[in-house]
């Protein structure tokens, strides 16, 4: 008929204008179970998988059925607010199948600062727990590794590297370097860790130009740059 495009016919496919209706209720398990395999193939986790059928209820295969497009970015909207059916909350279901409700994310991370020696600690930290099998990620002044491999030498920015560890989501626990500079300009790329190691303070390093002119202000930057839990 005059629906179906003449070979080599190019077909434009557009969502603008289209009425979502919901049928969750209705999709076979065979078509749950492929398009999932869909999202997989292509290494997603969360997608948005779009394909033609003329009755979603039956096997793609038994109605020649395709899938068209797998979206990385699927919208939410035509879920939570379809024209008829009933709302999903996709939102949250994403949410707890991401971050399970009762299971801890946090990895072990250890903070070193102090004026001397926190690079040599650091190394030394993240060496003894790398004999434990776990892929440490090791942040100091000399560079960014992971595992034992150097990703970046001699960063400037304390804050920066600590961070990229942090996002690293291979890293199994982190050890991260801070001098009293980072500390007082940049902060602390994390909210608290396991273990706090200040190695000293010395009361001549001061940083009168951001006021801290005195040994018990100086303290107190190195103080929160060791929060501990």
């Amino acid at each position: 008929g005059s629906s179906i495009p003449a070979i080599d016919q190019k077909v434009l496919i557009q969502s603008n204008g289209n009425v979502a209706f919901d049928v969750t209720d209705l999709v076979h398990p065979d078509v749950a179970s492929q398009v999932a395999l869909a999202a997989r193939v292509v290494g997603l986790e969360i997608a948005g998988v779009d394909l033609v059928a003329q009755d979603i209820s039956q096997p793609l295969e038994a109605q020649n059925a395709a899938i068209v497009e797998v979206n990385a970015g699927p919208g939410l909207l035509m879920h939570l607010k379809p024209a008829s059916g009933k709302p999903q909350p996709v939102g949250e279901e994403i949410a707890n199948h991401l971050f399970p409700p009762g299971f801890d994310f946090r990895i072990p991370i250890i903070g070193v600062s102090g004026n001397k020696g926190r690079t040599v600690v650091a190394e030394m930290v993240a060496h003894f727990m790398r004999l434990t099998n776990l892929h440490v990620g090791l942040s100091t002044s000399q560079g960014l590794y992971f595992g034992s491999r150097s990703i970046k030498r001699n960063s400037a920015s304390h804050w920066e590297n600590a961070r990229r560890t942090l996002q690293n989501r291979a890293i199994e626990a982190a050890v991260i370097e801070s001098d009293n500079a980072s500390l007082l300009l940049e902060g602390l790329a994390y909210d608290q860790c396991q273990i706090g190691i200040v190695l000293n303070v010395d009361p001549l390093q001061l940083f009168p130009e951001h006021h801290i002119s005195d040994e018990d202000h100086l303290f107190n930057v190195v103080r929160c740059g060791s929060h501990a839990s």
